[in-house]
């Protein structure tokens, strides 16, 4: 059963799910505006907040430098299935080049934005950072 509702909607404790349809007025707290997913090998956008990658066998995903509209802002990857996917990144801030997740599911990687040119790793779970 959907339910729909008309008219202003009012929450204390915020939204939980998927919305769809327009929003009008204002909006705070934390906004996933970007969100992909990918179940074949390619590119992960640099102006994505939030990828998944699905492929049920090893995909081999590349990352470019992030872009000046991209800069203070962070990049969540993270796996849903279990396979060692491979990330080449450009600007990274560090020797390694290459980040491999360990064959689990919800496995991921934080990145922040440093400049348009770099990433920074935040936080690896299950991910391995080496140079290829």
């Amino acid at each position: 059963m959907t339910t729909h509702f008309s008219g202003p909607v009012e929450s204390t404790n915020g939204f939980v799910g998927d919305v769809t349809g327009d929003i009008s007025g204002d909006v705070t707290g934390e906004v996933i505006s970007t969100i992909t997913n990918s179940a074949v090998d390619g590119a992960i956008a640099p102006a994505t907040e939030v990828a998944t990658i699905s492929k049920g066998t090893a995909a081999a995903m590349t990352l470019a430098a992030p872009g000046a509209s991209k800069v203070g802002k962070r990049l969540l990857i993270i796996s849903k299935s279990a396979a060692a996917h491979v990330i080449t990144i450009t600007g990274l801030d560090s020797t390694e080049n290459t980040l491999t997740f360990g064959a689990a599911i919800g496995e991921s990687v934080e990145l922040y934005a440093q400049t348009a040119l770099l990433w920074s790793v935040i936080s690896l779970n299950g991910v391995t950072a080496s140079t290829v």
